[in-house]
């Protein structure tokens, strides 16, 4: 799914089918490859069967598929610009009945929807409580990267600076990349775009183009007024990353792409270029919550520079 291989992966489950070789985790791959060609109706479906998974007529592996499906539900929903509907869930998912490692994780994820719909008290309130009750560095990473996005400069360097040295295994998360990630951010709300631009390029080397790093140097490069180097910049993400945004990120990572690349073409005088971004994403977005600020300012750009 990362490499993109949509339709290799489709073709090989289809095999696979026909010779009778079944597995229950085959509906996540499956589910992604349909999402990946923006098939949304089959990925909701495939995603959905996780829930219901059986073997040998019994129920398997109930908690873990049903997690899966779950999280799953919230990404698509946010994929959609859906941001309503993925925090509902997410609040299901966060009650006390719920296992800590699963709760702090819907958490941290959920500061992320307040952080981006722009309610700066819950998305605070939410990451604060998960860098002081979550013990995995996952969360409290995740945390300190809305605290920085929110502008709580002072409280993100300080859980900056309780990091301890590591590296999450399995995770590809590296702690080197994550700092110059939270200093990048940090850069940004100081209006500081050149030390931003220079701290989230060494992430972006150091991981090899990290999403996250390249998707936050496009909003650097904007606040410096480099246009063009933030078109090349959202060009990586749209032309080769689409599958990673979906199975590893937040999905609006990828609908919002072509929003901030459509801006970028405007500044250009690219106009014709900005109306198909702009379009692109209105689509992708159709369903999206009303009131959403980058949709009421597509939809405005959309007709002024429709032809007459």
């Amino acid at each position: 799914v990362k490499a993109n291989e949509f339709d290799a992966i489709l073709t090989a489950y289809e095999s696979l089918r026909q010779q009778g070789v079944t597995y229950t985790w085959f509906s996540e791959p499956v589910g992604l490859a349909f999402w990946g060609k923006d098939n949304l109706e089959q990925a909701t479906q495939r995603l959905a069967e996780l829930d219901n998974a059986k073997g040998g007529g019994a129920r398997v592996h109930g908690k873990a598929h049903s997690t899966a499906a779950n999280n799953w539900a919230v990404d698509v929903a946010i994929y959609q610009g859906k941001i309503r509907e993925a925090k509902r869930k997410l609040e299901e998912l966060i009650g006390p009945d719920q296992p800590a490692e699963e709760r702090f994780g819907h958490m941290t994820y959920l500061a992320k929807l307040e952080q981006l719909t722009g309610d700066k008290g819950k998305a605070t309130a939410l990451a604060d409580q998960a860098i002081q009750m979550s013990p995995d560095r996952l969360d409290q990473i995740s945390a300190t990267k809305v605290l920085a996005s929110l502008g709580a400069t002072e409280d993100a360097r300080k859980a900056l600076a309780r990091w301890k040295p590591s590296k999450s295994p399995g995770t590809g998360t590296d702690d080197e990349t994550q700092k110059h990630i939270v200093l990048g951010l940090i850069a940004i709300r100081q209006n500081q775009p050149s030390k931003a631009i220079d701290e989230l390029l060494k992430a972006s080397e150091q991981r090899r183009q990290d999403v996250e790093a390249v998707y936050l140097l496009s909003q650097a490069y904007m606040a410096a007024g480099q246009w063009s180097e933030a078109v090349a910049t959202l060009d990586t993400l749209i032309n080769h990353k689409k599958g990673e945004i979906i199975a590893g990120y937040l999905p609006a990572i990828w609908p919002l792409s072509y929003y901030l690349r459509a801006t970028c073409r405007e500044k250009l005088g690219q106009n014709q270029a900005a109306l198909a971004d702009y379009t692109t994403f209105l689509d992708l977005w159709k369903f999206s919550d009303p009131g959403l600020k980058e949709v009421d300012h597509a939809k405005k750009e959309r007709s002024r520079l429709s032809p007459r």
